[in-house]
């Protein structure tokens, strides 16, 4: 077995910032752990890349990695 999975089912009506929100919140989680370098959070189609950048934007001053 070269990779585990864990997958998370959302309801289908979420809004498209909260999708992105928790998926930047799963890798968190990843980065926190110590093993976000080898690790990867697939999304599927129903979010834009806008979506996602403005849920990082929104909330990575609170991200581990944003912490000095």
């Amino acid at each position: 077995m070269d990779h585990r999975e864990l997958r998370f089912k959302l309801p289908a009506d979420l809004p498209n910032h909260i999708y992105a929100t928790v998926a930047h919140a799963m890798f968190s989680v990843l980065d926190v752990a110590g093993i976000a370098d080898v690790c990867s959070v697939l999304i599927d189609d129903g979010a834009s890349d806008a979506d996602l950048n403005e849920a990082f934007d929104r909330h990575s001053e609170f991200y581990p990695w944003g912490a000095s």
